[in-house]
């Protein structure tokens, strides 16, 4: 098969002309004409996807004891004032990036052992960064279901210092801990 050598800004590249011309890219019709219809409800192809303009009817079920057990939790009420009281100590500028970490870590000290209390009244699954993470949107859903959408807020400015904290390697000891204590209860 001999390779078309094309100059692009003058250096010389080996492109097929399948790939380079944009007649070439779709060299095989995915639908007959036949099968192309103009109604707005049916689908139409994209490629080799699907694609279709009906209304979607994604939604969470969320069952009522989801919702008590929200409204009814301690621990998430003392996390959430926890939270209120320090928040404004991580928006503070900090003269080095060491001692925002620092701070970070003294607010996540305090914050830990609600987390994991937290979790296990709702989930049962290890604690890992992934199901930690999902917990914390969950969280924030269930708030906003059941009309609290201030401590909505407040959940997902918890998830974004968990995340600053997660990039700085400060939650390594949560997820030890967590395991650890699953390991003893089990003996």
């Amino acid at each position: 098969m001999k390779k078309n050598i094309y100059k692009v800004s003058r250096a010389p590249s080996t492109i097929s002309p399948s790939l380079s011309s944009p007649t070439g890219i779709y060299v095989k019709s995915a639908v007959s004409s036949k099968q192309i219809s103009h109604d707005k409800k049916s689908p139409f192809l994209f490629g080799n996807v699907v694609i279709s303009e009906k209304n979607s009817n994604f939604s969470i079920p969320l069952k009522v004891t989801d919702q008590q057990r929200y409204l009814n939790s301690f621990l998430k009420k003392k996390m959430l004032q926890l939270w209120k009281k320090q928040r404004f100590i991580l928006s503070m500028p900090y003269p080095t990036p060491e001692k925002a970490c620092e701070e970070w870590r003294q607010v996540y000290k305090e914050l830990k052992p609600l987390v994991i209390q937290s979790y296990e009244e709702d989930f049962s699954i290890p604690l890992i960064p992934f199901t930690l993470f999902g917990w914390l949107q969950y969280v924030k859903l269930v708030a906003q279901i059941t009309g609290k959408n201030n401590d909505a807020k407040l959940w997902d400015e918890i998830t974004l210092f968990f995340q600053k904290c997660h990039k700085n390697n400060l939650l390594s000891d949560l997820f030890e801990a967590h395991t650890s204590q699953k390991n003893n209860e089990s003996f």
